[in-house]
């Protein structure tokens, strides 16, 4: 069996659908191409100023939040009587940041607050028991929990009779039971009618936080707004609404933070003097205070966040670091053993999702893993450590596919779960773990759609080089911050050559070419391990997948191209001849327009001539001459050929299609192609043509699933098919190929397509003719 990386020639490339541009947009003041990536970019009805223009005051009031007042009064009612309230968070990066934000909300009140956090391998994620009983006694009252809680059923039984009052603040999915808590604070809660419900933990935290303080809030805005920045952007929450807001303040407030833990992190990450980005914050500064919940103590996250003491956080920050380094090598071991299990032990395919596992294997790192694998592999990952009897994992998923849907099917098996559609954790006695495999192993067969499993890359427009313009770059630093929900722009360069290329990087894995489109010239760098170096040489004419940035080096700025994918200039879209392709979008396009023109009572149907105008193919300009039962007509410097019907024959006649040899034939005859008595079709036998519901759905099948050979159509039923499909938005069909868009969030009614329900129309007629 083999199990290797998918080739990079494997992935597919879908141009997002082009929306309408809207009136409100300028059209003199933005490029097309900004304008258009602006608008797919929109939530809802948002407004493009509200989008482009971020502000604070466009944050929902807080008091919306279901049991929000309640919880406030709680904790008031709490300070009022000297009651001690204690924080209870998770130990990643959105839970250390949530607690770090309600310990400063709560100093700037003047009231002092204990916090606990499980550790992760002696007690595991969210709360439980023993830690619920010890907080009751130091003699606790009031528990607020923060990134957690939503799945504490029995945790809050406990609470409750115990007397001691839990508000749960949590952003993770509900399950079937709800815990009976004092108060929860969860805006995907049901019943609560927040307006916007991707919020993360630490932005639930923010909220309170902001009632809490009241006129206090501006005093500490800055320091709770990068908190809630930091963390939001580390649990990979989607950068909409008002995450975005967050995101974006809160980024800005980073950049000149006066946090002694941050700037002590930032200065151990080389990223003094520079505006902290999105992408500062999720590759290098997060994965540091991660580490310390991964394979050491989570709190010191928390107490370098909140420290006053520049030496204190120094030395923690640089402890990070270290802790980190060694977080690497354990995850770069244990993805050693998956590896080997998934490439000896697992038939993908028969499997669409990797499940790996180890004894012993450190429970902190193997979600890491678990996105590691996917990347690899690109299906569905669970990755489990085993210990004392019980396995735990940690889920991640491929876009478009639910993995806490899956695992929510067997939650009978679980001792604890909890996530949300892209990840998950959960834990199983070991007695039920090989029931589990098969369960879900059989689930995802079931479910996971097969073209889930392929590569792909989103293209957002296609552009000319001579649009790449540093004016251009201006126009998109203000879709930023980027991040998930808000992907950075990805761009199609068709065309350009290779003039030079040469390895980069200390182990000479990283690919830098110099590309020029005959006038212009720039870099473009792979930093993706895949073999672009030896697939390509200078003068090949290339397409090119990218990001498009402005490199900074030595005080010089220059425009570059980060690469996504490459290919063979058109390899993305296959060649035909171009008869081939006008003959038969062509004739797809009249039997359309023919059922239009029937339905809406404009012709009526009287044989075949009405339908093909008795135009055959287009076959080629050399063509030099022809039967004398055939005639030839030039339109638009094309040469067609045509049947010159006798006035005695009673049903006119077409050829079918024949794809040429080549495009460089000379044709001297038409029987060189042709077989006049036996490729002759009646208008009956078009109703055979027009597709039926299965039809179509077999057809977007074997396209996703690349099960689909032919680059453009080879019959005309799949054209009628590629013609529904791109009313649908599902498609486009260029001269060169179909190229693929991105699936509709809506589901897409192809019934009520009036190109569909026109055919269906058009076909009982021509049946009943």
């Amino acid at each position: 069996m083999t199990n290797s990386k998918y080739s990079i020639n494997d992935r597919r490339w879908l141009k997002i659908p082009s929306p309408e541009l809207n009136d409100t947009l300028a059209s003199n003041e933005y490029s097309q191409s900004f304008q258009k990536i602006i608008q797919r970019k929109l939530v809802k009805n948002q407004a493009v100023s509200e989008f482009l223009n971020p502000k604070l005051e466009d944050l929902f009031n807080p008091l919306l939040l279901k049991d929000m007042q309640k919880s406030v009064e709680r904790i008031q009612l709490a300070m009022a009587n000297n009651e001690a309230i204690w924080i209870y968070g998770d130990y990643d990066v959105d839970g250390i940041t949530s607690v770090a934000l309600l310990l400063k909300c709560f100093k700037q009140l003047g009231y002092p607050v204990n916090y606990y956090i499980p550790d992760r391998h002696e007690e595991g994620y969210g709360l439980n028991m023993n830690a619920v009983n010890s907080i009751k006694e130091q003699g606790g009252h009031v528990l607020i929990t923060v990134d957690c809680g939503i799945s504490a059923v029995k945790e809050a039984i406990l609470c409750k009779s115990i007397g001691l009052d839990m508000i749960i603040t949590d952003h993770h999915e509900c399950q079937a039971e709800i815990p009976d808590a004092f108060a929860i604070i969860n805006p995907k809660q049901p019943s609560c009618t927040y307006p916007y419900e991707m919020l993360a933990g630490v932005g639930i935290a923010y909220k309170l936080a902001t009632v809490l303080l009241g006129e206090l809030l501006p005093m500490i805005h800055d320091e709770l707004c990068e908190l809630a920045a930091f963390g939001t952007i580390a649990d990979i929450a989607p950068l909409t609404i008002e995450n975005r807001i967050l995101a974006k303040f809160g980024l800005a407030a980073l950049s000149q933070t006066k946090n002694l833990g941050f700037q002590a992190l930032i200065n151990c990450s080389d990223l003094n003097n520079k505006k902290i980005t999105a992408g500062h914050v999720g590759f290098m500064l997060a994965p540091k205070i991660n580490a310390a919940g991964r394979i050491d103590d989570p709190k010191l996250g928390v107490i370098l966040l909140t420290t006053e003491d520049p030496i204190e956080a120094e030395e923690i920050a640089i402890l990070l670091k270290e802790t980190n380094d060694r977080r690497q090598q354990i995850e770069k071991s244990i993805l050693e053993e998956a590896l080997y299990q998934m490439d000896h032990q697992i038939d993908f395919n028969k499997n669409r999702i990797s499940i790996a596992y180890g004894e012993g294997w450190n429970s902190g790192v193997i979600g890491i893993v678990a996105s590691r694998l996917v990347e690899k592999y690109h299906r569905p990952a669970i990755v489990f450590s085993i210990n004392d009897g019980k396995a735990k994992g940690s889920a991640r998923s491929v876009e478009g596919f639910d993995v806490f849907k899956a695992l929510s099917q067997f939650t009978e098996l679980y001792e604890k779960f909890g996530g949300h559609e892209q990840a998950a954790g959960l834990t199983i006695p070991i007695e039920n773990f090989e029931l589990f495999q098969t369960s879900l192993k059989t689930y995802c067969l079931e479910n996971l759609e097969e073209h889930l499993l392929t590569p792909s890359v989103k293209i957002d427009e296609v552009v000319e080089v001579s649009d790449v313009s540093y004016a251009f770059l201006e126009e998109l630093s203000q879709l930023e911050p980027y991040g998930m929900g808000n992907a950075k722009p990805i761009f199609k360069l068709e065309g350009v050559v290779i003039k030079k290329k040469v390895l980069l990087g200390k182990n000479k894995e990283f690919t830098k070419f110099e590309i020029a489109d005959g006038v212009r010239t720039f870099e473009a760098i792979s930093f993706d391990k895949s073999g672009y170096y030896d697939l390509y040489k200078p003068g090949d004419m290339i397409d090119l997948v990218c990001h498009i940035d402005i490199n900074e080096f030595r005080g010089t700025q220059t425009i570059q191209f980060l690469i996504k994918d490459i290919r063979g200039y058109r390899e993305a879209l296959c060649k035909l001849p171009k008869s081939i392709y006008l003959f038969k979008r062509a004739q797809a396009q009249r039997i359309t327009q023919m059922a239009f023109d029937l339905m809406n009572h404009k012709t009526e149907l009287v044989g075949d001539s009405s339908i093909w105008g008795h135009e055959a193919l287009l076959i080629s300009e050399s063509l030099s001459s022809t039967e004398t039962n055939w005639s030839v007509d030039s339109i638009e410097g094309l040469i067609y050929f045509y049947n010159r019907l006798s006035d005695n024959e009673s049903k006119p006649s077409i050829l079918k299609p024949y794809k040429l040899p080549s495009n460089d034939v000379q044709v001297q005859s038409v029987e060189t192609y042709f077989n006049l008595k036996q490729d002759c079709v009646s208008a009956r036998q078009v109703s055979g043509w027009i597709p039926e519901r299965t039809d179509l759905i077999e057809f977007y099948k074997s396209l996703k699933s690349g099960t689909y050979n032919e680059r453009l159509p080879e019959t005309i039923e799949h054209w009628l098919c590629t013609l529904i499909l791109e009313e649908a938005k599902l498609l486009e069909v260029h001269e060169e190929g179909i190229e693929l868009l991105t699936t509709p969030k809506e589901k897409v009614e192809m019934m009520e397509l009036p190109i569909y329900k026109a055919l269906q129309n058009y076909k009982t007629t021509l049946k009943n003719h």
